[in-house]
């Protein structure tokens, strides 16, 4: 994955290519830092996809915070690019996880 420059991203924060076997995908990412009373709705999710869409066969959304459950629901539809939600819980067991920031 390759961060983007700073500014006029169109709503990407990295982009890269995901291998699977023998198969690849282009796969974009957004990350929002949030407070925790602050979730990711449904336009966040729907306009990140508009925003990749014709480019990239996945998405990730991450976040700090949450999504709420029409952001969820709308991050999967059929025919549209399945947009993979990160919330801050999962990220902080990811980074564990991986040793990614932390210090035993």
């Amino acid at each position: 994955m390759n961060v983007t420059s700073i500014g006029r991203d169109g709503g990407i924060d990295a982009k890269g290519a995901l291998k699977i076997g023998i198969a690849e995908m282009r796969v974009a990412a957004q990350c929002k830092r949030y407070a925790a009373h602050n979730k990711v709705g449904r336009p966040d999710v729907s306009q990140f996809r508009g925003d990749i869409t014709g480019e990239f066969e996945q998405g990730i959304f991450i976040t700090t915070s949450s999504f709420t459950k029409e952001a969820e629901i709308v991050s999967f539809k059929a025919g549209c690019v399945p947009i993979i939600l990160i919330d801050g819980e999962q990220l902080a067991e990811i980074m564990i996880k991986k040793g990614i920031g932390i210090q035993k």
